[in-house]
């Protein structure tokens, strides 16, 4: 598990540092991405987030794990998309080499690793479909080449494009790692930290997109990744699985695609008839289209692996029914936005008398102090477990924590993404060493997981008050990224308990998500208290 956590923070703090250097070269070499009728941006626009994801993931992967043949492979393709991308994105590339392309990297990956679709099990009720190798190398090339362009057609949107590959990177790897396929649970956890870094800058409003060198690289990336985790020798999840993750820009490229050569047009020219473009036709917002995009993907990640070892003709029946209905509801609704206005107000004050919903605010602000001394107390006791199981090394504890005040001085803010995620992940860390490893102390005849339990609660309650009892002018939880990571968070505790990974690991990520919570709380109200003393020593 150690080694997942160190790929993933590798490349994510990689990205985050590179992407800003990667948004001042593009601007100072008028590399953007300018706007047109089928674009929803108005301004030019670095494009070249995708190198950033890109080097992450290869510096990663390159620092901590032997390159085994199917990775090897299957980075030699991506280096091909990569070339092609960059090439796209600075110069231009017509449909026709992109597609050469993409036609050359994929057939890179199946000559070096050895990979390709020779299965697909159960589909149609009738039986397991055996493709002979003669069927199977031109199917996988087909498939490869089509979820890449899947996945550079949906990028139309801040974050999206990130977002749904991080979904069903999350899918793959909790597959991976329950099917014992260390490849693809190790690429998982680097790709979707790379990914990560990068949509600190590409969640809307947009300050960086991905570009054509991003898409065509995740999209290459998610294909291989779901045909090493389907076709691997010994593999036992069903071809159907990875198809269903990844089936909402699968079905949207296909759709768009037929509509185009139906209406006597080329099926690579461009439009706005995609399911974003649609969403927002109905009077969705950017941000609101891009959140129901994510929880699409999201539920069906989480069905997929619900129904797993289920019959695949019935997930692929399920899939088949319940996109047509929702096309067939889509189709059949006009809805303005304003109908979701209000799940950017605060719940209570529709419910309760304003002078008692004033009340309860003041009292919240006074709650930062208990919460504050919550969040301290269980980082003690995280140390101390980290002191007794030797689990975690408490060296490796301590200079976490040193490089994140590090980060803080260097910075001077609360807010600091470097800083805020190191609290998240140590948080993390601890959490799953105080709850899986424990300790053997007690305290009036309570467990260490306990008295972890009981603090938890504590925060939990405290979190929530202050969530729903805050000033309406205080933004929480305003951003994308932040809803996304909380959602996948809670789908993998949901999905866990099918693979029997861990007893505590649903319990583990439902803590880390409170967890997640408090530090926003907190790291908001100290960035505000330090304004307020500054302006208040200005003044004087």
């Amino acid at each position: 598990m150690l080694i997942h956590f160190y790929l993933f923070t590798a490349a994510l703090f990689s990205s985050i540092m590179v992407v800003p250097s990667i948004r001042r070269w593009a601007f100072k070499t008028g590399t953007l991405d300018l706007p047109d009728t089928r674009k929803v941006h108005d301004q030019g626009m670095p494009r070249l987030g995708g190198v950033a994801i890109f080097l992450s993931f290869l510096f990663a992967l390159l620092l901590f794990i032997d390159l085994t043949p199917v990775v090897r492979g299957i980075l030699c393709g991506a280096l091909v998309l990569f070339v092609t991308g960059i090439g796209d994105d600075l110069s231009g590339v017509s449909p026709r080499r992109k597609f050469m392309g993409e036609i050359l990297g994929t057939l890179t990956t199946m000559y070096v690793s050895g990979l390709y679709i020779s299965s697909l099990g159960n589909l149609f009720g009738f039986g397991d479909i055996i493709l002979p190798q003669w069927v199977a190398i031109p199917f996988t090339l087909f498939a490869v080449v089509g979820v890449v362009n899947a996945i550079n057609l949906l990028d139309g949107l801040d974050g999206l494009t990130g977002g749904v590959s991080v979904i069903a990177l999350a899918g793959f790897a909790l597959l991976a790692f329950a099917d014992g396929n260390s490849d693809v649970s190790l690429l998982c956890a680097t790709l979707a930290g790379a990914i990560f870094g990068f949509l600190k800058y590409n969640t809307y409003p947009a300050r960086i997109f991905m570009g054509d060198v991003g898409s065509l690289v995740v999209g290459f990336m998610l294909a291989f990744l779901a045909i090493c985790l389907t076709q691997s020798p010994g593999a036992t999840v069903p071809a159907v699985v990875p198809l269903l993750i990844l089936g909402l820009p699968v079905v949207d490229t296909l759709w768009v695609m037929s509509s185009r050569i139906i209406r006597g047009k080329g099926p690579f020219d461009p439009d706005k008839n995609h399911v974003h473009h649609n969403l927002m036709r109905l009077g969705f917002s950017h941000k609101n289209t891009v959140l129901i995009i994510y929880a699409i993907t999201l539920f069906w990640m989480v069905v997929s692996i619900l129904l797993c070892h289920q019959p695949a003709w019935q997930s692929l029946l399920l899939f088949a029914v319940l996109t047509l209905l929702g096309h067939l509801v889509t189709r059949g609704i006009d809805i303005r936005s304003d109908v979701f206005a209000c799940c950017s107000g605060v719940l209570p004050r529709n419910f309760m008398p304003a002078n008692l919903f004033r009340k309860l605010t003041r009292v919240s602000r006074f709650l930062v102090w208990p919460l504050l001394f919550v969040v301290l107390l269980f980082s003690l006791m995280g140390v101390v477990a980290c002191w007794f199981t030797d689990v975690l090394p408490l060296t490796f504890v301590i200079l976490y924590l040193m490089v994140g005040c590090a980060f803080y001085y260097l910075y001077r803010d609360f807010r600091n993404h470097f800083f805020q995620f190191f609290l998240f992940m140590m948080g993390g860390l601890l959490i799953w060493v105080v709850d899986v490893c424990g300790h053997p102390a007690s305290f009036r005849n309570l467990h260490y997981h306990e008295i972890s339990n009981g603090l938890f609660i504590v925060m939990a309650a405290l979190v929530l008050f202050k969530i729903l009892f805050r000033k309406a002018r205080i933004a929480f939880l305003s951003s994308s990224l932040d809803l996304l990571v909380i959602a996948i968070a809670l789908a993998v505790a949901i999905v866990a308990p099918q693979f029997e990974l861990l007893a505590q690991l649903p319990m583990v990520i439902v803590k880390s998500v409170v967890w997640f919570l408090a530090i926003k709380l907190l790291m908001n109200r100290a960035t505000g208290v330090r304004i307020f003393l500054v302006r208040r020593l200005n003044n004087r």
